[in-house]
């Protein structure tokens, strides 16, 4: 694995900037003032998130950076004012939010669509990324691919940003019978003392795990256990 991310992806709503693009009582034009304030149509006013400026300005920069991407991955439903909004904020010099990343998924649906695009189009592995997003569904979500994700429910702070980058040197993926060994965690089915751990397959879904990753459901006595990917969660167990 690198000394750093291949791969930096940030949501924009919530995590890099307030107020959300649903949120604007104008939308696009943007505009920037002397100080480098950002504000719409309608002068409303669009503020970066805790580190978010240095952040940025420091994977613009930073010559250790110098081979990772950068990425913005969003559902929003107003593409037509986050993209302005990005081309108006300037994190380094002539260098904006929008010029800073190759990787632009901003449209609504699923955020797994959004990243296996991404990585399609970079040929950077899941396990290589890191999520930085304010929304604890997304994580979830996303979370089974293999990216390091990293809840941030007050948008990007400083410590959010040193502690995920400490997680993605701590990973230490395995092989297994061609998956990919993902979790810590386990689950336990109602009515039983088994518990089983959860591992990526290779289509990219979280499932049980017993004796082979390929199976879909877990037979226990008196039980079945379903790993519902999307929801990040397992069913309740339904007796047989």
């Amino acid at each position: 694995m690198s000394p750093v991310p291949k791969l930096v992806a940030f949501d924009l709503d919530g995590t890099l900037w307030n107020p959300e693009m649903y949120e604007l009582w104008g939308g696009a034009p943007f505009r920037r003032d002397k100080e480098g304030r950002v504000y719409d149509s309608a002068n409303q006013r669009i503020d970066l998130i805790g580190a978010t400026a240095d952040i940025l300005r420091e994977l613009a920069t930073d010559p250790k950076w110098k081979g990772t991407q950068v990425a913005y991955v969003s559902r929003t439903e107003y593409p037509e004012r986050a993209i302005p909004c990005l081309k108006a904020f300037i994190i380094a010099e002539a260098t904006s939010m929008f010029d800073l990343a190759p990787h632009q998924e901003i449209y609504p649906g699923s955020k797994t669509s959004h990243f296996k695009k991404i990585s399609r189009a970079s040929g950077i592995d899941f396990e290589e990324m890191i999520f930085f997003d304010n929304e604890r569904w997304n994580i979830t979500d996303c979370s089974p691919l293999g990216i390091t994700c990293v809840y941030t429910p007050e948008g990007l702070t400083r410590r959010h940003w040193e502690e995920g980058l400490k997680d993605t040197q701590q990973q230490q993926p395995r092989g297994m019978e061609g998956a990919q060994q993902r979790t810590v965690e386990q689950h336990v089915c109602a009515g039983s003392s088994m518990s089983f751990a959860a591992v990526t397959c290779p289509s990219g879904e979280l499932r049980p795990q017993k004796r082979s990753p390929a199976v879909a459901a877990i037979h226990v006595p008196e039980s079945t256990c379903w790993w519902l990917p999307h929801q990040g969660s397992w069913s309740g167990c339904s007796v047989l």
